[in-house]
């Protein structure tokens, strides 16, 4: 019991010491460490928590505006500056995804003709590719499809976790097995 009441005159002593030295009045120090928190610092807890599951369950892509959106629809009353702030006090961002640009090919002289002049007037005369890039919670997804230009269906897909030309060929496989091999089809 002495020694505990040696620390608390010690620990009083460095206070007391520690506020004279600042110039701060020893009451303030108290009230400070004994105060409550106040309903608007009560309320940017609640919302703190409430951005970061939000910013979570949509895998950190939401940025402040549509946050904000999601909490209106929940019920909160809250401002696009507010949403902002806790986000930047909370070190969240969104993460920006920049939009596909095709890298510039190099020309090599060769004069190409456009092969499709009208819409075909049969099936698996002309076909359309592509490759669609998916989200998904493990990265990138790349979707592969041929569609028939004369029915508009898709006649063969394929996904693989990296856009690669063995990708596109075997989509392109699965078209040509799926059609009985057509002849002469413009791809």
């Amino acid at each position: 019991a002495a020694d505990m009441t040696q620390t608390i005159k010690t620990l009083a002593l460095n206070v007391r010491l520690s506020c004279q030295l600042l110039g701060v009045p020893e009451s303030s120090y108290y009230e400070r460490i004994n105060r409550r928190p106040s309903k608007t610092q009560l309320r940017r807890q609640h919302l703190a928590i409430k951005i970061v599951q939000l910013f979570k369950a949509n895998r950190g892509i939401y940025g402040a505006p549509k946050i904000q959106h999601l909490l209106l629809n929940q019920g909160e009353k809250v401002g696009l500056n507010l949403v902002q702030k806790i986000m930047k006090q909370l070190q969240i961002k969104s993460v920006v995804v920049k939009k596909f640009k095709p890298g510039h090919s190099v020309r090599d002289g060769i004069k190409r003709k456009n092969l499709i002049q009208n819409e075909p007037t049969k099936k698996n005369k002309v076909w359309s590719t592509d490759i669609t890039y998916i989200p998904t919670q493990q990265g990138w997804a790349y979707l592969s499809t041929i569609m028939d230009r004369y029915t508009k269906k898709v006649i063969a897909w394929d996904l693989d976790k990296r856009m690669t030309v063995e990708l596109v060929q075997r989509t392109l496989i699965k078209a040509l097995e799926s059609q009985n091999y057509p002849e002469a089809v413009i791809l």
